[in-house]
């Protein structure tokens, strides 16, 4: 669906959505002393250990709790928005949400930041101690907490995109119409990686939480193209006829595995959203094999159609 600036209802509900930057940073793979650093004539003596003194000095400790909490911000942030503009694109009904996630990061990221920077001091002189022919050139390359300090800042900010203001240049529009087929793109890398469990004629209710995530994402972002509007309506549909306990089986499966087949398939979630439910094939059990089939049923497949349903597809126009 093209973005247009005389009244697009997209542009109108960015007035609705707030843009949120977060960078939390790490020292990770800041190595000073190099060798081409060190003068030749002393290269052949030097420790090699010493060409990655800031790497030794920090560990794994610099960058552990940094991509721990990049990784919650990441992962919760397109939970309920989309990436946007080297941002997170979050709509209103979910900002305080968003703002907190951010707020909690940054003060779990302050309460790390002060202890890694006490133990620089102690941890570069330990290193001299163990090298002390090479005390002064490390004290030289070494980093100082100052240094440090300055780099290990957490940055937030956020902004909102008025459908009024002259921010709608091209890059804007174009950036705008990616997004549903990134949102669509995004739903199905979530089905595939965390909708498991689907590889016999039996499923549990773990998949409720998948759906229940991107139901969430899609509504809140549903401006964006009337198709996700449909896939709100068409996940309450299929839920409604799946039972809210115990173990799914038999047509409610079939039914199941045939939304899921659905969401794998961008293109579909954007296009016809055709949930494909058919019957189990004569001697077939698997879900890889489970599909429509066109030609003429045997009489087991006749018998199995006593227990599943015709064939049918849920689509919206």
């Amino acid at each position: 669906m093209p973005i247009q600036d005389d009244g697009n209802k997209v542009l109108e509900g960015l007035d609705q959505c707030t843009v949120f930057y977060v960078r939390i940073p790490s020292v990770s793979g800041i190595v000073k002393l190099r060798e081409d650093s060190v003068p030749s004539e002393l290269r052949k003596s030097m420790p090699k250990e010493l060409f990655s003194l800031e790497a030794r000095v920090f560990g794994r400790e610099a960058i552990r709790v940094p991509s721990k909490l990049t990784n919650r911000v990441r992962s919760k942030l397109t939970r309920i928005g989309t990436p946007f503009l080297s941002g997170y694109l979050v709509a209103k009904d979910h900002e305080d949400e968003a703002r907190a996630l951010i707020e909690d990061c940054a003060k779990e990221y302050e309460q790390w930041v002060q202890p890694f920077l006490d133990k620089i001091d102690p941890l570069i002189e330990a290193q001299c101690d163990k090298f002390p022919d090479w005390a002064e050139m490390i004290r030289r390359a070494a980093p100082t907490r100052e240094e440090v300090e300055r780099k290990l800042t957490f940055r937030k900010s956020s902004f909102q995109v008025c459908s009024g203001s002259d921010q709608h240049t091209e890059d804007l529009k174009s950036e705008l119409n990616t997004l549903p087929q990134q949102i669509a793109q995004e739903f199905s890398a979530l089905v595939e990686h965390n909708w498991t469990g689907m590889h016999s004629d039996k499923t549990s209710q773990r998949f409720r939480a998948v759906l229940t995530d991107i139901r969430r994402k899609a509504k809140s972002l549903s401006y964006l193209h009337p198709k996700l509007r449909d896939l709100v309506d068409l996940i309450d549909q299929v839920m409604e006829r799946i039972p809210a306990v115990g173990v799914i089986t038999g047509a409610d499966y079939a039914l199941l595995w045939g939304l899921r087949q659905m969401l794998l398939d961008p293109s579909e979630i954007l296009g016809e959203q055709r949930v494909l439910v058919a019957q189990f094939g004569a001697g077939k059990t698997s879900a890889a094999e489970y599909a429509m089939d066109e030609a003429a049923g045997t009489d087991e497949q006749k018998e199995l159609s006593s227990v599943l349903p015709e064939p049918v597809i849920l689509s919206f126009p």
